[in-house]
């Protein structure tokens, strides 16, 4: 288990798997997409699995991630903050060259 800090100091959960080219899965609980993970690391690729912010404590208790960070009534979730946590997880780990999937 690692974290890492994003710009605007909130705390990310992410996990590492495998070498080669980068998957990233938001996962909304950290054993989401665990099976998965595992498959394609196995198959040569590095996985990334993390937990966006904006579920961070909402399905299961995070002591280690969180931060200052309030949602307010948006009806949909800013994407300029959802693509600076994407790059916050392809740089953490150190990734090149990385394709974010969802499956949400």
């Amino acid at each position: 288990m690692a974290v890492t800090v994003t710009r605007d100091g909130f705390t990310l959960w992410y996990e590492v798997k495998g070498d080669g080219p980068a998957v990233i899965f938001p996962s909304r609980m950290r054993s989401e997409h665990v099976t998965l993970a595992d498959a394609l690391a196995t198959s040569g690729y590095r996985v990334v699995r993390y937990k966006p912010r904006q579920v961070v404590g909402v399905m299961e208790p995070e002591s280690e991630a969180g931060g200052p960070w309030e949602p307010t009534n948006w009806d949909r979730f800013p994407t300029d903050v959802e693509i600076a946590d994407l790059h916050a997880m392809a740089v953490a780990p150190r990734l090149t060259a990385a394709l974010a999937a969802a499956a949400w």
